[in-house]
């Protein structure tokens, strides 16, 4: 009777080792189940959330902005109380039609010939204030269009930005 105590508590222990062995598998096949799950969600949630904001930039009616730097930058000097003082601006131009930069890559020496005589024509002390400053880049957006419609029948772009503006 002593042998079969001793059997059924070893067969006991075996019992409860391998109940409480299963009991941990399943609960790590749980939790791993649990982080896969949350990876897969993120992932859809991510993925998902891109294609909306593609598609409504890639609409004709909101496209991207495209940027279109002038180089080099435009230098010329003046004279100011018998002094020559230097005068150096960068231009960056705007469009939203990629066509467009064919066009200002391929009329650059008369897009940069008319920025230049714009340029020429400006007194320093206009452009010492911030009222200058607009008119002038106004004059150069209408400067720069002008030469795009006559050339590929669009005016293109839509703002010039000084992107260095030196006075000395």
């Amino acid at each position: 009777m002593a042998e079969e105590a001793d059997a059924d508590t070893e067969n006991g222990e075996e019992g409860a080792k391998k109940s409480g062995l299963i009991k941990w598998v399943i609960i790590g096949v749980g939790v791993i189940a649990v982080i896969a799950a949350t990876v897969f969600g993120t992932l859809m949630f991510v993925k998902g959330g891109d294609e909306p904001d593609e598609l409504a930039e890639e609409t004709p009616s909101n496209p991207r902005a495209i940027y279109y730097a002038v180089n080099p930058e435009f230098q010329t000097n003046y004279l100011v109380n018998g002094r020559q003082r230097l005068f150096q601006v960068a231009l960056t131009l705007v469009t939203r039609d990629s066509n467009v930069i064919a066009g200002l890559s391929k009329h650059a020496p008369s897009i940069r010939n008319k920025v230049v005589i714009l340029l020429g024509g400006q007194s320093f002390e206009k452009l010492q204030g911030l009222e200058g400053r607009e008119q002038l880049r106004d004059e150069l957006l209408l400067g720069i269009q002008e030469i795009l419609n006559n050339e590929i029948g669009s005016t293109g772009i839509e703002k010039v930005l000084f992107t260095d503006f030196v006075m000395q």
